[in-house]
């Protein structure tokens, strides 16, 4: 966005040494105008942040964890990551590798107030198994978080919690109404089973008809201006 570089070179340049920045995140829909016609995320700081609270770090950042553009690695950080190519077949590989770079006690880590990144967000429909790439794998790199990195057990099983049943939603939605179906319900059932929020939200989403999820999808897209009809999100 406007002056983010500056921004961010001048919060790298003037901080601690830090292992994993977040750069202030909103959403854009359409063609990007401009930071204050996107949508921001709360809690979105208010002023640059350097800690070693993994837990606060995450407070601000992990909406958009497993955004690539949002996070700048310590490349020395990396550097010291043993065989990273390891994780080229989790589908999250730049979410090991930040994790990796905030591993410590004492690794510090910076948030750069917003707004720095615009995020485009489109009515599309994914061309991969949603239930096994957000939901198994996603999970498997959340446990990675918890178990081998340090971060907050209760925090991110929440973020994932919600995470999961929002964008099942939509994807269930969105392949109903486009006719495109790659979700494997007994997998994203697997997934989301023990949340109230999936029995009451998600499951439910799964026995309505396509033809009035098209017409939801037209209100949708009708009401957020987008001209273009659902298509698969990188079909190559």
């Amino acid at each position: 966005m406007e002056n983010a570089v500056d921004k961010i070179l001048k919060f790298i340049e003037n901080g601690d040494d830090m292992g994993l920045i977040y750069v202030t995140t909103r959403d854009f829909r359409n063609k990007y105008i401009d930071s204050e016609s996107c949508q921001k995320h709360e809690p979105e700081a208010m002023n640059d942040i350097c800690t070693k609270d993994k837990k606060l770090f995450m407070k601000y950042a992990g909406y958009y964890w497993g955004f690539l553009a949002s996070f700048i690695c310590n490349t020395d950080n990396f550097k010291k990551i043993e065989n990273p190519e390891q994780y080229a077949d989790t589908y999250w590989l730049q979410s090991y590798i930040h994790a990796l770079c905030a591993k410590g006690e004492d690794t510090k880590l910076g948030i750069v107030k917003g707004p720095c990144v615009g995020a485009g967000i489109y009515v599309n429909t994914p061309n991969f198994d949603s239930a096994l790439i957000n939901g198994v794998y996603y999970k498997k790199m959340i446990d990675f978080m918890i178990n081998e990195i340090g971060f907050d057990k209760k925090q991110l099983n929440q973020m994932y919690k919600n995470r999961t049943c929002h964008l099942f939603i939509h994807d269930i939605l969105k392949e109903k109404a486009s006719g495109i179906h790659k979700m494997n319900y007994k997998t994203m059932y697997l997934c989301t089973r023990k949340y109230v929020k999936a029995w009451v939200m998600v499951y439910p989403c799964m026995f309505v008809p396509s033809f009035i999820c098209s017409k939801l999808m037209k209100k949708y897209r009708k009401r957020l201006r987008i001209k273009d009809d659902i298509r698969i999100n990188r079909p190559e």
